[in-house]
């Protein structure tokens, strides 16, 4: 005998203590309960596939740090792994220090992706590069990605 009550969503069996239990009526509740969780459990509206779960697991990676300059004329920060955009300041710093009385400018701040980048910064394998002219402007500028002392932050993404 099928139970008295039934649940509101499935119509599954909720017996009462005279209700006489049958092997159909679980089997029955199996059978509901195997096609409503089949049902949701495929649905990619509310769950992911496995490509997209791929591409998910494949998100860019993204390193925050910071690094105090030793002076050196270029130096390579290791973030472990080749980012495809860095960016690097100088803290306390404006990017770009205006043009002195002698017609030169320091800057602190850079951008680079993979092909590219501003003066002083490229991509490099497993992490980034950074130039620091001490005596020599560049384009009437002074590069100050590694002046010794300073800290600098960076954000590397992949």
């Amino acid at each position: 005998m099928a139970s008295t009550n039934k649940t509101e969503h499935l119509s599954l069996n909720q017996w009462v203590l005279t209700d006489k239990p049958r092997m159909d009526d679980f089997n029955s509740d199996n059978q509901k309960l195997d096609q409503a969780v089949g049902e949701h459990t495929a649905d990619t509206t509310l769950h992911i596939t496995s490509s997209e779960r791929s591409k998910w697991n494949g998100a860019p990676k993204l390193a925050v740090g910071t690094y105090v300059g030793n002076n050196a004329l270029t130096r390579t920060i290791s973030v472990g792994f080749t980012p495809k955009f860095c960016a690097v300041f100088a803290q306390d710093e404006m990017p770009v220090d205006p043009v002195n009385e002698d017609g030169v400018g320091e800057v602190f701040a850079a951008f680079a992706c993979t092909d590219t980048g501003s003066l002083g910064l490229r991509v490099a394998s497993g992490g980034f590069t950074v130039t620091h002219h001490q005596s020599t402007p560049l384009d009437s500028r002074f590069l100050r990605l590694n002046f010794s002392g300073k800290t600098y932050g960076y954000v590397a993404m992949g």
